[in-house]
């Protein structure tokens, strides 16, 4: 902790110097504007507004203008109760719940009747006509109270228009159709996505967390770098009174059903457990406050090995335990300097070492461990520079690192039959680790101004991002020794017999790797503008521009590889058709500039990108033992392939980020019944068209001379692809109901996602299409790239997701009872009947060789996404008890409580997936030769179930 300390002092000094360059986004608070009106509808001036709140050090005062018009902004989100007073009329207070990133707009009336209070019930669940993007709020309470992992990656998949991703281990998940890699991820406005996969890696101490905003459309001009949407966390900031929190969360494979085939006999019988601890309060009342906790936990978790290689020997759903130790630590320190100017801390740590990690294999001798370390630093000030201007200055950095390999140093067989790795883990142990770092910055002002009829929020803001990657992209444990140098490789093959210890060596070839350091890196910079208009009581609009520009850098070798700049405009308007605030119809467009990958930006660079080559095997022909492969002096020496970061990659000097225009069309009610409650509906079309789409190829953009021999080398070029689509449609239906001790909150999405480019593999993002790939070659046709990357359905496509949850809370004899449910329900996703392409020449005869340097797939009758996989749905419950223990002198109270989580409570067992794998296309075969399904095609094991049902415990004290 001294250590920390340490940081926040030399952060806290370099804020004050100017020194730290640092790309952090939103100010991470809340605004309260509105106006204030007599009974006769005339504006008031000079009504004093008192804001207070436990999240706010003291009390914020605000008094209307000549328009009776106020703003309050920056306010940490929060209950707050308001109060407003002038002399001769009656003060109105009420309690308003003000959320991350909402700015609400309220209208208030005063009548003339001194010396009375009157006591107005806020709605809890009203949408704010003024308010553009489309955002779901999810507070610590809600969540607490349901059935749902607390982490926001699983928080944001209940939100409208979120679906999981293939890369969802790796903190990947798609927002209205966007790749995985998307999407902008902020705690405590602090970017901390990793560098690679760009979303969530690392985890915190989840019972910090205050609140979590999806936003997954219309996001304004301040939030950039994005595609899909925006998560945005905060934590804890501690408050005048002491708080502390034990908690102990329990899990056992014991306390699960088995899935259809799984062999619950297998199951530890240890009891999991996770222990949290967390303390806050002042350090000096209304002053100093600080918050801080403490996460640890030792995990077993059974897992099943996948189902499809019956054919081969293969241990088929096989048990294996995973291990994981994971520790985080967290604290913050909110201090108001003064009564205008507020500065605020943050630190996170994670450390966790994984074993038994089966990343794309099916043996026990693929397992690999990981070790992954992050600290998050931020510091922010905020202040009131007069009544109408405010401003926000937010510096941050990540520190993380990734180490991965295998201590199995048998040589890796990737089975092209089956598109699994055997006999080796991946990665390299002997290599130290992935460095992955960010700086941000962040500058925002905000102006208010308001006359009678309407009022004007304008903000100005700038970005600052800068992100470094060092690694050597080692890929497996095993060397081969080929024309003198020792190659890092794996060899794929086909027609492996684990049983028997073959394989079949024709057309074997290796992929073989010589590593050395790297770094490369991004520097970005970003200026926007959005101006906010409330012009009368019907109508709002919103004008945002935002403009970015970005750097890739390799600084291993001092250059730039490449450089661009783009506008985007985000514009919006709101009608209210009454002028009450019950029925509004809204349209936005927008246009995101998404985040130029690094990994993408850096392939010019040797991170992670060592030199590659494929060899081809010449020793005996046939099926052979195992041991034939791992002869170097079976493979030709001369390279079938050769690929040099420095040589023959070449990145666009003017590659534009991707970009997307969406348009979204809303109809919104909100409602008050007496007999059902208070709530809203709400539906929106959203559409989004995807331009810029970055894509390599090759075969027809020149040649170098091959360093290691042979034919010149084709040069593999980066670009913006023309002929790559992607467009996603959708109809979100969403509402809320509250009434008593009853919450109800729902959203229904039928979508449709279809383009002919996925950009994005299983372990792989930012990997392109490869739709251009040799299609051309030196101005001659080689095939129509519909084989390839034909245009259909793409995955993520899930035609009907529904979410909906109900909370309900007791009190009785021994405290309160709280009760929660989700219903999930997903579609079915579609598939493509794919096979590998062993051998280019099956494509066309003239084809170079070297189209082999990347995987090729061929899609059966030219059709993407023409099978279909079932339904699933879930109901989850949740019961938690909460127990009065002592009340102390001062008031205080402490607690104790537990809570029951039950998973799929009917164990409703759902066969969601089965196997589509097919033979791979032989060498030298046409690709006419018919489609071969492998035998276990529509075969389905444990993995291919859903999840079974599942219950786990947690338990605590609060004081």
């Amino acid at each position: 902790m001294r250590q920390t300390l340490l940081s926040f002092g030399r952060m806290a000094a370099l804020l004050a110097a100017g020194q730290i360059q640092g790309l952090a986004q939103g100010t991470q608070t809340a605004s309260l504007v509105g106006q204030v009106v007599d009974a006769a509808e005339a504006p008031m001036a000079g009504v004093e507004i008192r804001l207070s709140s436990p999240s706010l050090q003291g009390v914020r005062v605000v008094v209307t203008d000549a328009g009776g018009r106020f703003a309050a902004r920056l306010l940490p989100p929060g209950l707050y109760r308001i109060s407003l007073s002038k002399a001769g009329f009656t003060t109105v207070t009420r309690e308003e719940r003000l959320g991350l990133e909402q700015n609400l707009n309220s209208r208030f009336t005063l009548s003339k009747e001194a010396g009375t209070t009157v006591e107005v019930v806020a709605s809890s669940v009203r949408q704010d006509k003024t308010e553009f993007k489309t955002s779901t709020n999810f507070s610590k309470e809600s969540i607490d109270a349901l059935p749902v992992d607390r982490n926001p990656l699983n928080v944001a998949l209940m939100a409208p228009g979120v679906v999981e991703n293939l890369n969802q281990d790796r903190g990947g998940m798609q927002i209205r159709g966007s790749q995985g890699t998307g999407n902008l991820w902020l705690l405590d406005g602090q970017n901390y996505a990793d560098n690679v996969y760009n979303g969530p890696r690392a985890k915190f101490v989840t019972d910090a967390i205050e609140e979590t905003q999806v936003i997954t459309g219309a996001i304004p001009a301040e939030f950039g770098d994005v595609e899909g949407g925006v998560v945005n966390t905060i934590t804890k900031s501690g408050g005048d009174e002491f708080t502390a929190q034990l908690r102990w969360d329990l899990s056992s494979d014991r306390w699960k059903a088995a899935r259809h085939g799984e062999d619950a006999s297998a199951f530890s019988d240890k009891i999991n457990q996770e222990r949290m601890f967390q303390v806050g309060g002042p350090i000096v009342k209304s002053k100093l406050w600080f918050y801080t906790s403490y996460f640890s936990t030792a995990q077993d978790t059974a897992q099943s090995l996948p189902t499809d290689q019956a054919a081969i020997g293969a241990p088929v759903g096989a048990p294996y335990t995973q291990n994981i130790k994971d520790i985080r630590r967290q604290l913050k320190l909110t201090w108001a300097i003064t009564d205008r100017h507020t500065l605020v801390g943050t630190y996170h740590g994670y450390s966790e070492t994984f074993a038994n990690i089966d990343y794309v294999g099916s043996g026990d001798g693929f397992f690999s461990t990981r070790r992954f370390t992050q600290e998050i630093y931020g510091l922010q000030l905020r202040s009131l520079l007069t009544d109408v201007l405010t401003m926000s200055f937010k510096i941050g950095k990540k520190d993380q690192k990734i180490a991965v390999g295998s201590n199995n140093v048998a040589l890796p067989i990737f089975n092209n039959d089956d598109g699994y790795f055997y006999r080796a883990g991946y990665f390299d142990p002997r290599d130290p680790g992935d460095i992955r770092n960010n700086q941000t910055a962040n500058l925002k002002f905000s102006y208010f101004a308001s006359s009678a009829d309407s009022s004007h929020q304008l903000d100005l803001g700038w970005d600052y991002y800068r992100g470094t990657t060092r690694a050597s992209g080692a890929q497996t444990p095993y060397d081969l020794l080929i024309g003198g140098k020792a190659w890092n490789s794996y060899v794929a093959a086909g027609g492996l017999d684990l049983t028997n210890g073959t394989v079949n060596t024709d057309g074997a070839t290796t992929f073989s790797y010589l590593t050395q350091p790297g770094e490369a890196g991004t520097e970005q910079h970003a200026l926007y503008v959005n101006d906010k208009w409330s012009l009368n009581k019907h109508w709002n609009a919103n004008l945002g521009l935002r403009w970015d520009k970005y750097t890739a850098e390799d600084r291993a070798l001092k250059r730039t590889t490449a450089s661009n700049n783009a506008l985007s405009p985000r514009l919006g308007v709101n009608f209210d058709i009454l002028g009450d605030s019950a029925w509004i119809l809204g349209a936005a467009y927008s246009r995101y500039n998404g985040k130029p990958l690094e990994i993408q930006l850096s392939v010019a660079t040797y991170v992670n990108n060592p030199i590659a080559a494929t060899f081809g095997y010449n020793g005996p022909a046939g099926v052979q033992p195992f041991s034939a492969l791992a002869n170097p002096a079976n493979y030709n020496p001369i390279p079938l392939s050769y690929t040099d970061a420095a040589v023959n990659i070449k990145v666009d000097p003017n590659l534009q980020a991707q970009t997307v225009d969406e348009v979204q069309l809303s109809a919104l009610h909100n409602f008050k019944h007496k007999t059902l409650g208070e709530g809203y509906l709400k539906a929106t079309f959203i559409s989004k068209t995807w331009n810029h789409l970055i894509d390599l190829r090759a075969g027809n953009d020149g040649t170098v001379a091959n360093p290691g021999g042979g034919s010149p080398l084709y040069i593999t070029y980066w670009h913006n692809e023309p002929g790559a689509k992607r467009d996603y449609r959708s109809v979100e239906l969403e509402g809320a109901l509250a009434k008593g001790r009853y919450t109800v909150n729902g959203n229904l999405v039928l979508s449709r996602l279809k383009g002919n480019y996925e950009g994005e593999v299983k372990g792989a993002p930012g990997s392109g299409a490869g739709y251009d790939w040799f299609t051309v070659q030196n101005g001659v046709s080689m095939y129509d790239p519909a084989v390839t990357n034909p245009y259909g359905y793409l995955l993520g496509h899930v035609p009907l997701r529904s979410r909906i949850n109900t909370i309900a809370r007791w009190a009785n004899p021994l405290g309160e009872l709280t009760t929660g449910l989700l219903f999930s329900y997903d579609g079915p996703q579609t598939y493509s009947h794919i096979r590998v392409i062993t051998d280019p020449s099956s494509l066309n005869p003239a084809i170079d060789p070297q189209a082999a340097g990347l995987r090729l797939y061929q899609y059966r009758n030219n059709m993407r996404g023409d099978g279909t996989y079932h339904s699933q749905y879930y109901l989850d419950l949740s019961v938690q008890q909460d127990f009065r223990l002592l009340t102390f002198g001062n008031g205080r109270k402490a607690s104790a409580y537990v809570k029951a989580v039950v998973e799929n409570v009917f164990n409703h067992q759902q066969q969601v997936t089965f196997g589509t794998g097919y033979a791979a296309l032989a060498s030298g075969d046409p690709i006419s030769t018919p489609f071969a399904p492998n035998s276990g095609f529509g075969a389905a094991g444990p993995t291919n179930y859903g999840r079974a049902r599942r219950m786990y415990l947690s338990t605590g004290l609060k004081f």
